[in-house]
């Protein structure tokens, strides 16, 4: 069997691509910032490395808008694919923004979600696969 690295897409912290995040991180930059996503005021934590721009979908996690972007840059602009490999974080990061959300809103808020059960990058390949034409096989 033979693999073909076609491309490389990335979007972090440091930047919302290969380039700008791999420049960044050879100049020894950090993506920690103050944390700005929604109101940590009275919490532990006030910083994170997080995307700050994020094309978002109606529906879509940010987990989801921050892969497709990755993968688009990955394309480079092909409108199908054969095979789609993703590597990344978490996925089911909607669930768990929300429930983060009503957390710091109410510490006694009852959180109901299956959030703290693991997050499957299946969720977020499924989402690139029906977002880019991956060719039946």
């Amino acid at each position: 069997m033979r693999v073909h690295v076609t491309g490389i897409g990335i979007v972090s912290a440091l930047g919302g691509d290969a380039p700008t995040t791999m420049a960044a991180l050879l100049r020894g930059e950090t993506g920690i910032r103050p944390f700005t996503l929604f109101d940590l005021e009275g919490k532990r934590v006030e910083v994170a490395a997080t995307v700050a721009a994020v094309q978002r979908r109606e529906g879509w996690s940010r987990t989801d808008c921050l892969a497709l972007a990755a993968a688009r840059e990955a394309l480079g602009g092909l409108s199908e694919v054969d095979l789609l490999v993703v590597g990344g974080t978490t996925g089911g990061m909607l669930e768990s923004e929300a429930a983060l959300a009503a957390v710091t809103r109410d510490a006694d808020a009852a959180v109901a979600t299956d959030c703290g059960r693991g997050h499957p990058l299946s969720a977020v390949g499924s989402r690139l696969a029906e977002t880019i034409a991956v060719a039946d096989r």
